[in-house]
């Protein structure tokens, strides 16, 4: 079976409610018919960003990813020859899936909040990657936000009843196959909290707390204090919580390292381009983590971010662009081709029609 994310979108003009499905070999995605790229390509083409520096094994090595659009109609005509497999998965992600409304996608403009829809959609994309790669190079597996929410720490629930939750959300993120867990090398856990984005990795051999955001008390009380009791007044309760579902976990599945995770302490990754004033980009701080991170030092990890400036900036409305794009524009999307053939047809209009568009999409927005 598959797992499934199901994203249901309003079309602007008609008002009519209308499901489109995107599908994954082991996930899926679902985006919506209207959500094309039209203003993404259009905003501040002027204005000059700063790329990310890819290392050698990353994506631009993939084929279909997009950095430009010189390469959307080559994949018009690629559409065609993937069309019949791409609908062999459309049974498979019928019945199960998560809702997505369109205007979500919209939170990739600059300095909007990403909303959790999106990580989790991200991290349909990254394991469906590592399903297809499994068999070389580094071996993670992504779980959503949905996977640890509010209630993993609420007492008023039984361990038992908090423990079988976890269980299965880890279950349908593994494409309902337990034994792939054993296989992973990094297994990556998203947490929102107050708004805030960060993540836990276990490499299996020791925890990684991965955030973006380098707090007032780390800061100020970072010499003066334990990193087990930081971690404790920063994240509260939940990063043991999981620590110890976790290990609970690997013990049921017969795992050969549960009992090295059970006496790690975790700890917080020390990186440079952490940021004490960006409240709004921590989603794609997380995106962008899941992406390059592999368990290795954080002197030896290359993010490409620089640190906490304009640059930095530049590199994070770049990135936007990057990721609203490969989602929209990956080979699983069922609706790949209209959603291209579409913003091909914006692209071509003349400056003034593009801007009257966009105004009447605005106002029928906010009618």
């Amino acid at each position: 079976m598959a797992t499934a994310l199901r994203c249901v979108g309003t079309n602007a003009c008609s008002g009519i409610m209308e499901e489109v499905r995107v599908a994954f070999k082991g996930a899926a995605l679902v985006a919506t018919e209207d959500a094309t790229l039209e203003e993404d390509y259009n905003k501040d083409d002027d204005d000059e960003s700063i790329d990310i520096e890819y290392t050698d094994d990353e994506e631009e090595n993939e084929p279909n990813e997009y950095d430009d659009t010189d390469d959307i109609e080559e994949e018009e005509t690629k559409d065609d020859e993937d069309e019949e497999e791409e609908y062999n998965f459309d049974d498979e992600t019928d019945n199960s899936g998560i809702g997505v409304e369109r205007a979500k996608f919209e939170s990739f403009y600059y300095e909007q909040w990403i909303f959790s829809d999106i990580i989790d959609v991200w991290c349909i994309l990254l394991n469906h990657k590592e399903f297809r790669r499994s068999n070389s190079g580094q071996s993670k597996l992504f779980c959503n936000t949905q996977v640890t929410p509010a209630s993993m720490t609420n007492e008023d629930l039984s361990k038992d009843q908090r423990f079988e939750n976890f269980e299965e959300s880890v279950y349908l993120v593994a494409c309902l196959v337990d034994e792939y867990v054993a296989n992973f090398l990094n297994v990556f856990f998203n947490i929102l909290r107050d708004s805030h984005y960060y993540i836990i990795c276990f490499n299996l051999k020791y925890q990684k707390m991965i955030d973006n955001r380098l707090s007032d008390t780390e800061a100020d009380e970072g010499s003066k204090i334990s990193e087990i009791d930081l971690i404790s007044k920063l994240y509260g309760k939940l990063p043991f919580v999981l620590i110890n579902f976790f290990c609970d976990y690997l013990k049921k599945k017969n795992h050969p390292k549960f009992h090295i995770m059970r006496f790690c302490k975790p700890n917080i990754l020390k990186m440079a381009w952490r940021t004490r004033r960006n409240e709004s980009d921590c989603g794609i701080f997380v995106m962008r983590h899941m992406e390059t991170y592999n368990g290795q030092k954080v002197e030896e990890w290359n993010s490409g971010f620089r640190n906490e400036g304009e640059g930095q900036q530049g590199q994070l409305k770049t990135l936007r662009r990057k990721y609203v794009a490969k989602i929209l524009l990956s080979d699983e999307n069922l609706h790949r081709k209209k959603i291209i053939s579409e913003s091909i047809e914006f692209l071509s209009l003349p400056a003034e029609d593009k801007k009257h568009r966009l105004k009447q999409k605005t106002e029928s927005s906010s009618s």
